[in-house]
């Protein structure tokens, strides 16, 4: 089934290097910002629509719509059925439920909103779920047949999204602490500096629990162990890892206690369609002036519980692949050449001199939002509806 990547390229090369065709869109929906953390045009909603659009560019899925079924009321008695979405109002950390969604084919949409999280916790993401309720009022046996039956169409549509296996949700919730003490980076194009939580890095890691990492079924069936001997079996990632990946925990009054949640802290991979090595960003937690990217073993995790990932495309020129094309990159192309790199790398490099990701010439819209640079920060924990990031009031790292 789904998902990740980063985009850019010139015009001239954007055959060659243009995005794969994926059908997923995660969609942003900032009804519920009431504080306005992610204003129009700012550079926070730009760098989650960033990191959303990773995400969209890497999930080849295709998902059926989803409708909310008008309430069904009984022609005889005074039974009530009605459905509704719910999740998680990223700026209260109340539940919502709405009762009039519907959910476009191919869309995959989170709700995104910021608050005060209690702790040392960045943000909080999850998957969102669906209810049926009933007054507790009566119908006829053909009434209750029928109700039965929009019940079932309704959960195949919002549950599986038309896949046969697998993760599959109409969407879910993201939420970022506003508490005083952390000093958010916001521009997804620059490095984060010393003392800086990175928003994208926080963005990318909630967004891979709305998608069901560490807190769906998919994810849990894909557990073992307890304590400081819990492990992800998932078969992708045992590949990529080289063994069964270790899981984080928690040590309480001297008892381990497993957070099925995250990789095991320092757990690494490359960073997914690299070389460069990094620490995987669905870790438990991630320091401040640091930005990470999805790995390949994040990635390979999602593959796991049932998203087809296509690999992300690169920045032509950037060979030492730190999202930017400078003198560094020569130097990298000269030793390198006649084994990894020819004469036409060269002229790669000088045409797309001084560029960053994101800040291409391509025609591909996605090309106008930078992907972002590597930085650390703390991941969280889960919550109802999803997983929650932290971090620690202090300059180290924070939990997520």
């Amino acid at each position: 089934m789904r998902r990740w990547i980063s985009p850019w390229f010139a015009a001239v090369l954007f055959l060659v290097h243009a995005w794969p065709a994926a059908a997923i869109n995660v969609v942003i929906d900032y009804t519920y910002d009431t504080s306005s953390f992610f204003s129009p045009g700012g550079k926070a909603r730009l760098a989650l629509e960033a990191a959303a659009g990773f995400y969209s560019h890497i999930l080849d899925d295709s998902f059926s719509s989803v409708t909310i079924p008008e309430p069904y009321e009984s022609q005889v008695f005074d039974g009530i059925v009605s459905w509704e979405l719910n999740f998680t109002n990223p700026s209260t950390g109340t539940s919502v439920g709405l009762s009039n969604a519907t959910i476009a084919q191919d869309e995959y949409r989170i709700y995104a909103g910021a608050r005060i999280i209690p702790g040392a916790t960045l943000g909080v993401g999850g998957h969102g779920v669906w209810s049926r309720d009933t007054n507790g009022g009566g119908f006829t046996q053909a009434e209750y047949d029928e109700s039965i039956q929009i019940n079932d169409t309704f959960v195949s549509a919002a549950t599986t999204r038309g896949e046969s296996t697998g993760f599959a949700s109409w969407g879910g919730s993201i939420s970022f602490d506003t508490s005083a003490d952390v000093d958010w980076h916001f521009d997804h194009t620059t490095p984060p500096v010393a003392g800086e939580s990175d928003l994208f890095s926080v963005a990318i890691h909630e967004l891979g629990h709305a998608l069901g990492l560490g807190s769906s079924d998919e994810w849990d069936a894909l557990t073992t162990g307890l304590g400081d001997a819990a492990y992800f079996t998932g078969a992708a990632a045992i590949s990529e890892h080289g063994s069964q990946v270790p899981l984080a925990f928690k040590d309480v009054a001297g008892t381990p206690v497993a957070d099925f949640a995250h990789w095991r802290e320092g757990t690494a991979s490359k960073i997914f369609g690299t070389q460069m090595d990094q620490q995987a960003v669905m870790g438990p937690s991630i320091n401040p002036g640091t930005r990470r990217r999805l790995t390949a073993l994040d990635a390979a995790a999602l593959a796991d519980i049932g998203w087809t990932v296509v690999p992300p495309a690169g920045l032509p020129g950037d060979f030492n692949h730190n999202d930017v094309v400078d003198a560094a990159d020569y130097t990298v192309w000269r030793n390198g050449l006649g084994s990894e790199y020819s004469a036409s790398d060269n002229d790669l490099w000088k045409l797309h001199f001084g560029e960053t990701i994101g800040s291409g010439s391509g025609t591909n819209d996605f090309l106008a939002t930078p992907e972002p640079g590597s930085r650390a920060l703390v991941v969280c924990g889960l919550s109802l509806l999803g997983a929650g990031c932290n971090s620690s009031r202090t300059r180290r790292s924070r939990r997520l």
